[in-house]
């Protein structure tokens, strides 16, 4: 008898989650991200939904995945607040081939509208370098990230690195150094405060 009770108060609680739906934030069209199981519209804060790029933006790419995470419900709906962006590790290893260097950097740095965040960039040069050229081919790049990113906001970078603003305006100024084939982000995250 006890575990017929047992079972009867677990369909119970079932019974009482709905489907709640999730926004995109208006500079993503404010598309419907998808929906989550929940008791109430305020258990949705906090949650946090993986999506494609191509699937929310007039961007083609597969190779991009945006975090969002719920920040606020309104109507018994979650609007979500972008956290990051990450590019597929397969299209690294599709664009970092034989005969070119590779220089990875993981930064943590400081946005204008004071945001702490990790940025990782991966430039692929055209041939391989070496010593000194590999050192100031690093050197520069951090710097100039450094120098942009206390320009920008996080909403803004995001976007110019969406739009490739970001990689194009780097490898302008990095060709200088060496040839370069191409500069890609691979992810960008919001550190949450402890």
């Amino acid at each position: 008898m006890a575990a017929k009770r047992k079972i009867t108060k677990k369909l119970d609680k079932k019974k009482k989650k709905k489907w709640f739906s999730i926004f995109a934030p208006r500079n993503f069209g404010g598309a419907e991200l998808g929906e989550s199981h929940v008791v109430t519209p305020q258990n949705l804060i906090g949650k946090v939904i993986r999506v494609n790029l191509s699937k929310i933006s007039k961007i083609r790419s597969q190779n991009i995945r945006i975090k969002f995470e719920v920040t606020e419900v309104k109507d018994e709906k979650g609007f979500t607040e972008p956290i990051s962006y990450e590019l597929l590790s397969t299209q690294i290893n599709r664009i970092a081939r034989k005969n070119k260097s590779k220089l990875d950097a993981s930064l943590e740095l400081e946005t204008k509208d004071n945001q702490k965040i990790r940025i990782k960039p991966i430039i692929i040069t055209r041939g391989i370098i070496k010593g000194g050229t590999y050192t100031t081919l690093k050197t520069e790049a951090i710097s100039i990230l450094e120098k942009e990113i206390k320009k920008l906001t996080f909403d803004s970078l995001l976007d110019s690195i969406i739009r490739y603003d970001l990689q194009k305006s780097l490898k302008a100024k990095l060709k200088i150094v060496t040839p370069i084939n191409t500069i890609e982000i691979k992810q960008l995250n919001k550190i949450k405060a402890k």
